[in-house]
């Protein structure tokens, strides 16, 4: 890692977010996890940045950015508060949502999403009710209708995970 100075006005929301569009390979995500390959800090005193960059980082692809910051630029797109308000009406149309407790949450995914049957249970549905093509097919359709309510519920989770964790950052 190299350290790079600059003197000027800069919000470090903002300027992070215009340094991750311009070196997209400097966050890495695998699976849960995040790395970011950036170090920012700006003392408001001295109105002295200090960037912590890769080696090899471009230093005048990086004074680009610098040179065309706007400090006050909003660091969410407009169409994330949309994004909000959506998620917030998804999750608001869930089935008695808001008096749920944790374990009332587990039971409605675990009862909604195969009716609550367990492996041995599923394959025993399967060798009893699949007997012909015709039968083969509506099981198919059943477990495919299963597999896209779940897939929904974990859209609208992740969403929701994401979008929290972008005004926790920006309101940092």
């Amino acid at each position: 890692m190299k350290t790079l100075q600059y003197l000027g006005a800069f919000d470090e929301a903002v300027l992070r977010q215009q340094l991750f569009e311009e070196f997209p390979e400097w966050r890495v995500v695998a699976g849960y996890q995040v790395v970011e390959y950036l170090g920012i800090y700006y003392n408001e005193t001295t109105n002295i940045l200090t960037l912590y960059v890769p080696d090899a980082a471009d230093e005048g692809r990086i004074q680009i950015v610098i040179d065309n910051h706007d400090p006050s630029a909003s660091t969410v797109p407009n169409t994330v508060w949309a994004d909000v308000v959506k998620a917030r009406q998804d999750f608001l149309n869930l089935p008695s949502w808001a008096s749920w407790t944790a374990q009332e949450a587990e039971d409605f995914i675990h009862g909604d999403v195969l009716n609550a049957m367990g492996k041995a249970e599923l394959e025993a549905w399967i060798n009893i009710n699949v007997t012909t093509l015709a039968t083969a097919k509506t099981a198919l359709i059943l477990l495919g209708q299963e597999l896209i309510d779940l897939r929904e519920i974990c859209e609208a989770m992740a969403k929701a995970i994401v979008l929290l964790r972008e005004i926790a950052v920006e309101r940092g």
